[in-house]
Protein backbone atom coordinates (compact mmCIF):
# COMPACT_ATOMS: atom_id res chain seq x y z
CA UNK A 1 0.00 0.00 0.00
CA UNK A 2 1.61 3.30 -0.94
CA UNK A 3 0.99 6.45 1.42
CA UNK A 4 -0.04 9.50 -0.51
CA UNK A 5 1.47 12.96 0.75
CA UNK A 6 -1.12 15.63 1.20
CA UNK A 7 0.28 19.29 1.16
CA UNK A 8 0.08 21.03 3.99
CA UNK A 9 -1.16 24.83 3.82
CA UNK A 10 -1.53 27.26 6.96
CA UNK A 11 -5.52 27.50 7.60
CA UNK A 12 -6.75 31.34 6.94
CA UNK A 13 -8.02 32.07 10.40
CA UNK A 14 -4.17 31.27 11.62
CA UNK A 15 -2.85 34.94 9.52
CA UNK A 16 -2.95 37.75 11.44
CA UNK A 17 -2.24 40.44 8.41
CA UNK A 18 -3.60 40.22 5.19
CA UNK A 19 -1.87 38.45 2.22
CA UNK A 20 -0.98 39.19 -1.07
CA UNK A 21 -2.79 37.93 -4.13
CA UNK A 22 -1.15 36.53 -7.15
CA UNK A 23 -3.61 36.05 -10.23
CA UNK A 24 -1.86 33.73 -13.23
CA UNK A 25 -3.63 34.74 -16.69
CA UNK A 26 -3.37 32.44 -18.84
CA UNK A 27 -4.39 31.69 -22.77
CA UNK A 28 -6.42 28.18 -23.25
CA UNK A 29 -3.83 25.30 -21.93
CA UNK A 30 -0.82 26.88 -21.82
CA UNK A 31 1.76 26.36 -18.74
CA UNK A 32 2.80 30.53 -19.13
CA UNK A 33 0.45 33.24 -18.71
CA UNK A 34 0.91 36.70 -17.09
CA UNK A 35 1.25 37.41 -13.15
CA UNK A 36 -0.20 40.07 -11.48
CA UNK A 37 0.73 40.69 -7.73
CA UNK A 38 -2.12 42.55 -5.91
CA UNK A 39 -1.05 43.77 -2.15
CA UNK A 40 -2.75 42.85 0.71
CA UNK A 41 -5.84 44.91 1.46
CA UNK A 42 -6.53 45.97 -2.39
CA UNK A 43 -8.29 43.08 -3.93
CA UNK A 44 -10.75 41.96 -0.65
CA UNK A 45 -13.66 43.31 -1.22
CA UNK A 46 -13.52 43.18 -5.19
CA UNK A 47 -14.82 41.02 -7.50
CA UNK A 48 -12.02 38.64 -9.30
CA UNK A 49 -13.75 39.96 -13.22
CA UNK A 50 -12.51 43.32 -11.76
CA UNK A 51 -8.85 42.41 -10.76
CA UNK A 52 -8.15 40.69 -14.01
CA UNK A 53 -9.71 43.53 -16.04
CA UNK A 54 -7.34 45.53 -14.40
CA UNK A 55 -4.76 43.27 -14.95
CA UNK A 56 -4.99 43.14 -18.61
CA UNK A 57 -5.39 46.49 -19.21
CA UNK A 58 -1.80 47.26 -17.61
CA UNK A 59 0.47 48.91 -20.24
CA UNK A 60 3.84 48.15 -19.15
CA UNK A 61 4.29 44.61 -19.95
CA UNK A 62 8.08 43.09 -21.33
CA UNK A 63 8.03 41.89 -25.23
CA UNK A 64 7.17 38.05 -23.95
CA UNK A 65 4.41 39.44 -21.91
CA UNK A 66 3.00 41.47 -24.54
CA UNK A 67 2.93 38.06 -26.70
CA UNK A 68 1.02 36.23 -24.20
CA UNK A 69 -1.40 38.91 -24.00
CA UNK A 70 -2.24 39.03 -27.70
CA UNK A 71 -3.04 35.43 -27.30
CA UNK A 72 -4.91 35.86 -24.28
CA UNK A 73 -7.45 38.55 -26.33
CA UNK A 74 -7.35 36.34 -29.64
CA UNK A 75 -8.81 33.81 -27.07
CA UNK A 76 -11.14 36.37 -25.24
CA UNK A 77 -12.76 36.76 -28.60
CA UNK A 78 -15.95 34.89 -28.08
CA UNK A 79 -14.12 33.17 -25.38
CA UNK A 80 -14.78 32.98 -21.52
CA UNK A 81 -12.34 33.68 -18.77
CA UNK A 82 -12.64 30.66 -15.86
CA UNK A 83 -11.67 29.68 -12.81
CA UNK A 84 -11.97 26.02 -11.78
CA UNK A 85 -14.21 25.26 -14.71
CA UNK A 86 -16.70 27.84 -13.73
CA UNK A 87 -17.11 31.27 -14.84
CA UNK A 88 -14.86 34.59 -12.68
CA UNK A 89 -18.00 36.46 -11.67
CA UNK A 90 -17.32 36.10 -8.01
CA UNK A 91 -14.98 37.70 -5.20
CA UNK A 92 -11.77 37.30 -6.09
CA UNK A 93 -10.65 35.60 -2.72
CA UNK A 94 -13.11 32.96 -3.16
CA UNK A 95 -11.20 29.62 -5.03
CA UNK A 96 -8.14 31.34 -4.29
CA UNK A 97 -5.10 28.66 -2.63
CA UNK A 98 -3.12 29.67 -0.28
CA UNK A 99 0.61 29.06 -1.39
CA UNK A 100 3.78 29.65 0.44
CA UNK A 101 7.03 29.96 -1.35
CA UNK A 102 10.56 28.58 -0.57
CA UNK A 103 11.24 31.04 1.57
CA UNK A 104 8.02 30.75 3.38
CA UNK A 105 6.23 33.74 2.67
CA UNK A 106 2.65 32.89 2.24
CA UNK A 107 0.13 34.45 -0.43
CA UNK A 108 -3.08 33.52 -2.52
CA UNK A 109 -2.79 32.32 -5.76
CA UNK A 110 -5.80 32.03 -8.32
CA UNK A 111 -4.79 30.64 -11.84
CA UNK A 112 -7.31 32.11 -14.76
CA UNK A 113 -7.90 30.51 -18.14
CA UNK A 114 -9.13 32.04 -21.03
CA UNK A 115 -11.24 29.38 -23.10
CA UNK A 116 -12.31 29.68 -26.12
CA UNK A 117 -14.53 27.44 -27.86
CA UNK A 118 -12.52 25.35 -30.96
CA UNK A 119 -13.60 26.64 -34.39
CA UNK A 120 -14.73 24.65 -37.12
CA UNK A 121 -16.45 21.47 -34.62
CA UNK A 122 -19.08 19.62 -35.07
CA UNK A 123 -22.78 19.58 -32.94
CA UNK A 124 -21.24 19.06 -29.09
CA UNK A 125 -17.85 18.36 -30.72
CA UNK A 126 -18.21 15.21 -31.78
CA UNK A 127 -17.03 13.92 -34.93
CA UNK A 128 -19.23 11.17 -37.22
CA UNK A 129 -18.02 8.10 -37.71
CA UNK A 130 -17.30 7.14 -41.29
CA UNK A 131 -17.21 3.14 -42.31
CA UNK A 132 -16.90 1.44 -45.72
Amino acid sequence: MIATQVAEYPEEAKYEQPIPLVIEITPGQAKVGLIELFEPGSYEHRSLRVLVDEALTRKNWSIEERLILRDILRQLDGGKLLLHGREIDRPAIQGAAIEKTELGEIYRYILVRVIKPQEGSLAGGILPIYRS
